[in-house]
């Protein structure tokens, strides 16, 4: 009964961002990156019965800044994390992926090795994913192996479909 978020870095994978810029910036998939966060956050609350966790590939920085901030809009301060929602970089991502009953991720190889181990995925596409930066998408011609959410409703509707489902 665990949902596990692969976190990205906004800019990341925007080269005409991070290439000037770098990749510790707040520009790029922004605003899918807050919509992802907070479901996240919002089903944990509503969902105690399941493990939420959020795996950055560290939780320092920028990165941390950003998540938390993303967690604070859905659920106020940083007292009121519902005690089912966690934040690591300290486990690694194969054995999260191993104990999960989900994998929600973007633009990452978590994607390609949920699918290998089997487990549900699911993909955000929307926002700038599926606008602004839609050209900046990966595993597009693989969308059949995997869950594609298109819009925020999308993805909690369908990561509420398996916690009902589970």
């Amino acid at each position: 009964k665990r949902v596990v978020l692969f976190s990205f870095m906004p800019a990341f994978s925007v080269p005409e961002v991070h290439e000037t810029h770098g990749v510790h910036i707040e520009a790029g998939f922004v605003e899918l990156f807050y919509s992802v966060h907070q479901v996240i956050a919002r089903l944990a609350l509503a969902n105690q019965g399941y493990e939420f966790i959020i795996k950055p590939k560290w939780y320092s920085g920028l990165w941390k800044e950003l998540i938390d901030r993303a967690l604070e809009r859905e659920l106020g301060d940083y007292d009121m994390r519902p005690a089912n929602l966690f934040v690591t970089d300290t486990q690694a991502a194969q054995d999260l992926i191993h104990n999960s009953g989900l994998v929600v991720a973007f633009n990452s190889t978590t994607i390609v090795e949920a699918i290998l181990q089997k487990k549900p995925t699911i993909v955000p596409w929307y926002a700038e994913a599926a606008g602004q930066y839609q050209h900046n998408v990966f595993y597009k011609k693989y969308e059949d192996a995997f869950l594609v959410a298109k819009s925020e409703k999308e993805m909690e509707t369908r990561v509420g479909e398996f916690i009902q489902g589970n």
